[in-house]
């Protein structure tokens, strides 16, 4: 895949502008998704309870203007020398080949943080990928993650870990973070099914 569809890719998926030229034919494009506030049709939620609007974590069927107090850090996050690192794993559909993953990994902002905002360099660098043939385009908007991952040989049985602040006076859990798909698509197909978990932080 070259770095222009990588970048057209993520520009569709997380709400950039593409770049005003001719795009290769028969490359898979993964589908628009909603905003920072709204919903993404056909989204995939993480297998957890059922939703709390104001419970402090943005979850799949849940938008900002619904549920405003999970948007927003009731106190700053003084970040201490504790990290917890959260494992990620990105599962398809049964019988399904994905190329291209669009995520949203939810988290606590009173007890998590990522350094930088939006697509700052330091949000990136927080984010690795268990296969180096990956390319993933991270924008972190304060509660939550918003990832692409594509890869040309493909993304089956793929993860990723992402390193957070934790912090001062607080205790990371598990059930502090969550993820789910905006968006799964294969070669020129969008693929239903395919899912996220968080399925581990420590």
């Amino acid at each position: 895949m070259t770095n222009y569809r990588k970048l057209l890719v993520a520009a569709v998926l997380l709400g950039a502008t593409a770049p005003a030229v001719a795009t290769p034919p028969a490359v898979a494009t993964p589908p628009h998704t909603a905003d920072d506030a709204g919903r993404s049709p056909g989204a995939t939620p993480q297998s957890t309870p059922a939703p709390v609007c104001g419970n402090g974590l943005l979850e799949s069927n849940e938008t900002c203007e619904d549920c405003p107090d999970d948007c927003t850090v009731e106190r700053p996050c003084a970040t201490a020398s504790k990290r917890r690192v959260a494992t990620v794993e990105l599962l398809q559909a049964q019988g399904t080949y994905p190329l291209g993953f669009a995520i949203r990994i939810a988290y606590r902002g009173d007890k998590l943080s990522i350094p930088g905002t939006q697509f700052d360099s330091s949000v990136a660098e927080r984010v690795a990928t268990s296969k180096k043939s990956s390319h993933v385009v991270a924008r972190d908007v304060e509660h939550s993650l918003r990832l692409v991952i594509t890869d040309p040989e493909g993304l089956n049985d793929s993860s990723l870990t992402i390193t957070f602040d934790v912090c001062a006076g607080a205790r990371a859990a598990a059930d502090d973070a969550i993820c789910w798909v905006e968006g799964c698509t294969g070669r020129g197909i969008d693929i239903r099914g395919c899912s996220c978990v968080v399925s581990d932080i420590r």
